[in-house]
């Protein structure tokens, strides 16, 4: 019963369409974010995943990518007023972390960083499922 309910889950992102092809392509992006032994990269793949599923070209050269994917996250994933306000929190932490590693070379995450790509893996999770449920027409 369980693995059954998980293919209905996930059927959406099989579909023959575009954004059923943008949710396997994150989510390939997501699971080779576990994969490597360089946790650079493994943050970089993490946050490609949402830049993948809320990124839109037009859009973030008028606010800036990562605003836009902040608030597209925070809008999309929360479930409450107070979860909203600390996706958005977390977000620009997040994002700043991944801002350093593009641009600055950053080498190594110290523990806060850390916990910011736990949390930046539990997003995309997140942002995953909430779009295939947008798909199957299921949303919450």
């Amino acid at each position: 019963a369980f693995v059954k309910r998980t293919l209905d889950k996930i059927q959406p992102a099989f579909a023959a369409c575009a954004p059923s092809a943008r949710i396997l392509l994150a989510s390939q992006w997501h699971f080779e974010s576990f994969g490597g032994s360089d946790e650079m990269l493994s943050y970089v793949q993490a946050a490609v995943v949402l830049e993948i599923l809320l990124g839109d070209k037009a859009a973030s050269d008028a606010m800036g990518l990562g605003e836009l994917l902040r608030n597209r996250c925070a809008y999309l994933i929360s479930r409450s007023q107070a979860e909203r306000e600390q996706v958005l929190r977390d977000f620009r932490g997040i994002y700043d972390v991944r801002s350093n590693i593009v641009h600055a070379g950053k080498k190594r995450l110290n523990n806060a960083e850390w916990r910011l790509f736990l949390r930046l893996r539990w997003f995309c999770q997140r942002v995953i499922q909430e779009e295939t449920k947008l798909l199957s027409g299921k949303r919450r």
